[in-house]
């Protein structure tokens, strides 16, 4: 793939259903009993709803990830126009779009699911699970029962399904499943209920074949068992968009802004903004707005003056990287700078001098210093661990994935 924009043809529609059956959804509209099962269903409906209506809320505050729908993304004053329908990608995130591609024409094998797809806050996560949802609806000739829901709302439903002693109607309807999609399932974390049911509605999905997708963050801290299970199929990294995309989404940007720009300047943001879309977002509508009240052209001395004047759009700072990867881990900033020998906690350590020298372009005497004035040889060798550790050990090339995503995406 070169570095051509492609996009993957999804319908971009806000979530506004979890159930997904042309033949009983209006049937189950109809039955109007009192019985605790229909309690349950009308309790799931009202949160669908209300799920709904958060979403497309949600959607608004987010810029949507990487949502490139002409009809609904507004940002401001100003519609984003960049591609019908679709989730915008370059080269940087080529695997999903084969991902997407094997799983909406059917190729993929049982062996290849469940799909786990991870990234950052603004790479396009939710929008992709409800793009593949929503077409997956519209291409159905016969009956199909997909579901989509958050964990969140997942959780949710299933304790009002205790409070109602409608467990098995709860069960049901996702154990019933054509294809679950469940959005940020790090959020399933401190529900020990939820996670439990969780694991086996996975379980059973498996076992009968059924497709399951997953989006997260970053690698859920669950179970080891589950853990396992989730990332037992095809994970993919969904990555911050790359120099096409970025590009893209600058020029035209720009243009709904009706700003007048050098072809110099758009290149040279393009290079420097190594951010997620809402974050380039954030930094072209600043400059914009300044070059109209200074009523100027924007040229590329502009652009760097005005990059200048805004902190933290160079190398991440040590004090970024050191708190992304003590918050991964749920630990203190002190316990990573400290001496603990905890195989965790070295491990953790480990993971931050590595990052610290691969991001910040600090020299190892500096790095050395920040973590306890430590040796030089003892932070080349904790460099070259992670370095060797990352080709063999896949678990750490995902955690410094996440890790990574996660520094430049603040």
């Amino acid at each position: 793939m070169n570095n051509s924009i492609h996009v993957i043809p999804l319908s971009g529609k806000p979530l506004e259903f979890e159930i997904s059956d042309r033949q009983d959804e209006s049937t189950d509209e109809q039955k109007k009993t009192k019985t605790k099962k229909q309690a349950i269903k009308k309790s799931s409906k009202r949160a669908v709803k209300q799920s709904g209506k958060q979403s497309v809320k949600q959607s608004s505050n987010r810029s949507d990830d990487q949502l490139v729908n002409r009809s609904s993304v507004n940002y401001g004053n100003v519609i984003f126009q960049a591609a019908d329908n679709g989730f915008l990608v370059g080269e940087e995130n080529y695997v999903v779009e084969r991902v997407v591609g094997m799983l909406l024409d059917g190729s993929m094998t049982q062996e290849q699911f469940p799909i786990f797809f991870y990234g950052a806050s603004g790479v396009g996560k939710t929008h992709l699970l409800q793009g593949i949802f929503d077409l997956r609806r519209k291409r159905a000739v016969k009956r199909q029962r997909d579901v989509l829901i958050t964990a969140t709302d997942f959780a949710r439903l299933f304790a009002e399904a205790i409070d109602l002693k409608a467990t098995d109607d709860f069960r049901r309807r996702f154990r019933e499943a054509t294809m679950l999609l469940v959005d940020d399932i790090e959020y399933f974390e401190g529900k020990s209920a939820a996670l439990e049911e969780f694991q086996h509605t996975l379980d059973v999905l498996i076992s009968r074949e059924v497709p399951v997708i997953l989006s997260a963050r970053a690698l859920p801290k669950f179970p080891r068992r589950l853990l396992d299970r989730v990332i037992s199929g095809t994970s993919v990294s969904i990555k911050l968009p790359g120099l096409a995309v970025r590009r893209h989404f600058i020029e035209t940007l720009l243009l709904a802004f009706r700003i007048s720009v050098s072809e110099s300047a758009i290149s040279f943001a393009a290079r420097e903004l190594l951010l997620s879309i809402p974050a380039i977002y954030g930094v072209i509508a600043g400059m914009a707005c300044k070059a109209m009240v200074d009523d100027v052209k924007i040229d590329t001395q502009y652009f760097k003056q005005f990059l200048k004047n805004r902190a933290g759009l160079n190398y991440p700072s040590i004090e970024r990287v050191i708190k992304s990867v003590a918050g991964y881990f749920s630990f203190k900033i002190s316990d990573l700078k400290g001496g603990s020998r905890n195989k965790t906690v070295a491990m953790a350590r480990a993971i931050a001098v590595y990052l610290a020298r691969k991001e910040t372009g600090l020299t190892l005497k500096q790095i050395a210093k920040f973590f306890g004035n430590r040796d030089q040889s003892t932070i080349r060798h904790l460099v070259e661990k992670i370095e060797t550790a990352q080709k063999n050990d896949p678990t750490v090339k995902l955690q410094l994935t996440i890790i990574t995503e996660k520094i430049k995406s603040q």
